[in-house]
């Protein structure tokens, strides 16, 4: 009997090893798919990456390993440096200014959502963003020249209208407002879904305790969306430092360097001058300035951002 029974037990576990055996080995077939995009489409790409970032190559002639070399002519560049804090400037004057602009664009859109005019706001909101970049710096191209649409309204108001793409700070502040134009609408959607999930039941108890409007948005408004507003920080950052079609577009690049972004002196690297070894360790210096500036946020989130609401 106790034999028997023994030998059902033994059984019995052997039939559960090889379930569980299959069960593993159906998981890994099921992730082989996606490993292999992933490995062919990211970590390879990846790796090659560096690879040729430590390589001089022209494309043409045969590659010559140089080590180290193209990371140390990069940090002695002046053009590098330049186009580093073009992009800061850059990527920081589209925060300041798109996330306010979008964030009250979205209560607006809030307030009046069950207006008949409501689709019709959010609809004008975020129809820039879908328009083609390079179609809008076209556009804002011919807006913005001296003779243009831009200075001809100035005008109208008695003000000389400044040369918007060929002066001065202007041609950064020219990229920063288009690319403001460009992507706020996406962010008033953002901050839209955010404001669409705070309790109404908070505002009217804030009614009835006497607060303000001030105290409402800092006391409510803003911690409530906090999650929503260090999502669209994050994205911005990134798209910031990833601006190139705006400056190919509206300045390429100039003048004498003024607008050229760590992208656009990417692409002057790689495919006017050719120095692929270059482009590559300008590539991967910028993945590495992302994901350290990324990791800053994530640490800095964790003394403003509020989850428990959620």
């Amino acid at each position: 009997m106790a034999t028997s029974t023994a030998l059902s037990t033994t059984e019995a576990q052997r039939r559960r090893a090889r379930r569980l055996t299959g069960e593993v080995l159906a998981s890994w077939l099921f992730l082989l798919p996606a490993g292999l995009l992933l490995l062919a489409f990211v970590f390879y790409p990846l790796f090659y990456l560096l690879y040729v970032s430590l390589l001089h190559w022209n494309l043409i002639g045969r590659a010559r390993f140089v080590g180290l070399a193209n990371y140390s002519s990069l940090l002695q560049s002046v053009y590098f440096w330049q186009a580093v804090w073009n992009t800061v400037w850059m990527t920081a004057g589209t925060l300041v200014i798109t996330l306010p602009l979008a964030f009250f664009t979205a209560q607006f859109v809030h307030l009046e959502l069950n207006r008949r005019l409501s689709g019709l706001y959010r609809s004008a909101a975020f129809a820039p963003y879908v328009f083609p970049l390079v179609a809008s710096g076209v556009v804002w191209n011919l807006m913005l020249q001296k003779q243009g649409i831009a200075n001809w309204a100035l005008s109208l108001l008695h003000l000389a209208g400044p040369h918007w793409l060929s002066q001065g700070v202007w041609p950064l502040v020219s990229i920063i407002l288009v690319t403001t134009w460009q992507f706020f609408g996406y962010y008033t959607v953002i901050f839209l879904s955010g404001l669409q999930g705070v309790p109404p039941t908070l505002y009217e108890a804030a009614a009835i305790d006497g607060a303000s409007a001030w105290t409402r948005l800092t006391r409510i408004t803003l911690p409530m969306i906090s999650p929503t507003l260090f999502f669209a920080t994050v994205i911005l950052v990134l798209q910031g430092f990833q601006t190139f079609t705006q400056a190919y577009v509206m300045t390429s690049g100039g003048p004498n360097g003024a607008t050229t972004t760590l992208v656009y002196y990417l692409y002057q690297e790689a495919f006017q001058f050719f120095n692929i070894g270059r482009a590559g360790a300008v590539s991967v210096m910028l993945l590495i300035l992302l994901v350290a500036i990324t990791l800053v946020q994530f640490w800095l989130s964790r003394r403003w951002v509020n989850y428990d609401q959620l």
